[in-house]
């Protein structure tokens, strides 16, 4: 297996992300529920939350020539209603707001140097599976 994994994944970092995957796999629900535990203080367990997966698990893979890189990833979109109060972790969350996905698309179009490559990425997957 391992030169089957040198001649089908580019670099070593993929070697890594793939055996970090399969060796410790945690579910793509109980990150989404760790990720809102840690940058918005939400225990979705704690609240009885129900998440719904909005994306199945797909591949991101962004090539960033100005460094000579590549990141890919497995991910997968997951949506929890709550209505509630939330913490937002200043280390890793700058701002958190609700608005309706309308919005979020029209600051896309007007300011899309405030939105990370992978979110953008993101919310045209989603829409057009919206639309689909």
């Amino acid at each position: 297996m391992g030169s089957f994994l040198r001649r089908t994944l580019a670099t070593w970092r993929e070697v890594r992300c793939f055996r970090i995957l399969f060796m410790t796999f945690v579910s793509f629900l109980d990150a989404a529920k760790r990720g809102l535990k840690e940058e918005l203080d939400v225990d979705a367990e704690k609240l009885g939350l129900q998440l719904e997966r909005l994306l199945p698990m797909h591949l991101q893979q962004f090539v960033y020539k100005s460094i000579g890189r590549m990141d890919n990833e497995f991910v997968e979109l997951w949506k929890v209603v709550f209505d509630g109060e939330i913490t937002v972790d200043g280390v890793e969350v700058e701002l958190a707001e609700f608005v309706p996905s309308s919005v979020v698309q029209q600051r896309m179009a007007e300011e899309s140097s405030s939105f990370t490559s992978w979110f953008i990425s993101e919310m045209k997957l989603l829409m057009s599976a919206s639309s689909a």
